[in-house]
């Protein structure tokens, strides 16, 4: 028998051994390899040659073997899991741009609700007449005449009602404490705009009053020449005439070419002065730059009865 059967012969002894290929296999491989190498002096060339190609083959087939299968004690032959597995690489077309996924930033913008404003009444712009207001005269029921101003003002800051029991002949009513008068028995007083603006209603019956009169002591409103609280006096000297003896301390009482009443009052030296003693009155003129009007009125309003001025 040759050497190279001796070879072939180990090669299939070691192939039907029912051991554990993957020691046995290595083993087997290293024994290969040491007789290859003690046979190689005495084995032709061309005989080492096929040798090493029979060697060659059967080593590949044991790793192929040990790689495949194990064999279990019960003859079972189970595919076996390589121990390390590497993901395959994914290729990509250099002339094509990665494809990123980026996350979406969206930032809310934030609204601001426009605010619904609703325009106030306003009695800006209604002239006070000398018979009413423009738009509504004296002798007007009550009811129609505040529905009249809420139209124009809105809701009134003050609205009451006062009965004046003493009567002074034909010239006016007291209230009970004989201070405050009025031309009728009874009073209804209606306000806007913090009191600033009153109409009168008066009557002797408490369900037949009429608008009577009116009073302002503050805001816009103003007369048909224009005039309104805060108007000085130098810019209506042509517009108002202060009759004699109509002076008391500060204060000067006017009235308008229409008859509109007009409250002035000095900021400055007063109109009059009065010596406690002697009662002597001493009058001045007052700069009209500093005297300002502070009220005005029409038709019958509330008085204070035991007032100085």
């Amino acid at each position: 028998m040759s050497q190279l059967d001796v070879i072939a012969r180990l090669a299939a002894a070691e192939l039907n051994a029912e051991t554990d290929l993957r020691a046995d296999s290595i083993n087997a491989l290293a024994q290969l390899h040491a007789t290859a190498d003690r046979l190689a002096p005495v084995v032709a060339t061309r005989q080492r040659r096929r040798w090493a190609m029979a060697v060659g083959v059967a080593a590949a087939a044991l790793v192929l073997v040990g790689v495949a299968m194990v064999v279990h004690d019960d003859d079972e032959i189970m595919t076996m899991v390589p121990a390390s597995t590497t993901a395959p690489a994914t290729t990509q077309d250099a002339g094509t741009a990665p494809v990123t996924s980026a996350a979406v930033t969206t930032t809310a913008t934030p609204t601001t609700a426009t605010p619904t404003t609703t325009a106030s009444p306003t009695m800006d712009g209604v002239a006070l007449l000398v018979g009413g207001v423009e738009g509504l005269e004296f002798g007007a029921g009550a009811e129609v005449s505040v529905a009249y101003f809420e139209a124009l003002a809105g809701a009134p800051s003050s609205d009451a009602t006062v009965e004046y029991p003493v009567n002074v002949g034909d010239e006016y009513w007291e209230d009970e404490n004989e201070a405050l008068g009025f031309a009728f028995r009874i009073e209804r007083r209606v306000c806007w705009y913090s009191d600033s603006f009153c109409i009168e209603l008066g009557g002797g019956d408490p369900g037949a009053l009429q608008f009577v009169g009116w009073r302002s002591t503050a805001g816009p409103f103003a007369t048909s020449e224009g005039i309104s609280v805060g108007t000085t006096w130098a810019e209506i000297q042509d517009l108002v005439t202060i009759p004699p003896r109509s002076y008391c301390a500060s204060w000067a009482y006017a009235a308008t070419e229409s008859g509109v009443r007009v409250t002035l009052y000095s900021q400055d030296i007063p109109f009059v002065e009065t010596d406690p003693v002697t009662i002597v009155e001493t009058f001045h003129d007052p700069d009209p730059s500093r005297v300002v009007v502070q009220d005005l009125s029409a038709g019958e309003v509330r008085f204070d009865v035991h007032g100085d001025c």
